[in-house]
């Protein structure tokens, strides 16, 4: 299977020297434990992967983009030495056994796979490690486009069954989105979940 190479090396660039979204904090609010080892499933233009290194994380950094791994080093910089990058699809890449998992607004784009890479993710969190992340809703503009796979409430609830601690956050509504601020109507779950 080829790597994704279509728009997202502009999309990485782009989105450089921004601060880390509130999502990255929100996410370590739910992790009661010293920073350990984080994978970052969609690491992009690293902004969120140097923020967890500043915390003192280690991270595996894995992106579909090949444009990623060079932009992940520059991100990193000293802190470079904690930092481990993969390239490749999330269902074809193992995730390893980690404390935090963070996905943000990129496991949509797993598509058919995303039962499986949530199962990985499921295997590589063992008792007390956090899951933070999005998932599009049926609502979203791009539910129905190829490779973009779209749930429901009922799908994240069997999901993250079992699992001790569990906030949803819904946002269903008109809002920007890219490089140049255009309007699309999004509808995400932000998750967070502790084993």
């Amino acid at each position: 299977m080829a790597l994704v190479e279509d728009g997202w090396a502009e999309f990485i660039e782009g989105t450089r020297g921004r601060p880390a979204m509130p999502f990255l904090g929100l996410a370590l609010d739910f992790v009661n434990r010293p920073p350990g080892l984080a994978v970052e499933l969609g690491a992009g233009s690293g902004v969120e992967t140097r923020a967890l290194l500043q915390l003192g994380w280690r991270v595996h950094a894995i992106d579909g983009d090949s444009h990623s791994a060079a932009v992940l080093a520059e991100e990193a910089g000293a802190l470079g030495d904690r930092l481990t990058t993969e390239i490749g699809y999330f269902g074809d890449v193992e995730i390893p056994v980690a404390d935090f998992v963070f996905a943000q607004f990129s496991l949509p784009f797993a598509g058919d796979r995303l039962d499986e890479v949530m199962g990985h993710v499921g295997q590589a969190l063992g008792p007390g490690s956090v899951f933070g992340g999005h998932f599009f809703g049926p609502n979203d503009d791009w539910a129905g486009e190829d490779d973009v796979r779209a749930v429901d409430r009922p799908w994240i609830d069997h999901t993250f069954e079992g699992w001790s601690m569990l906030d949803i956050e819904e946002f269903d509504d008109d809002s920007p989105y890219g490089l140049e601020g255009a309007m699309k109507h999004w509808h995400w779950y932000f998750v967070r979940a502790r084993r």
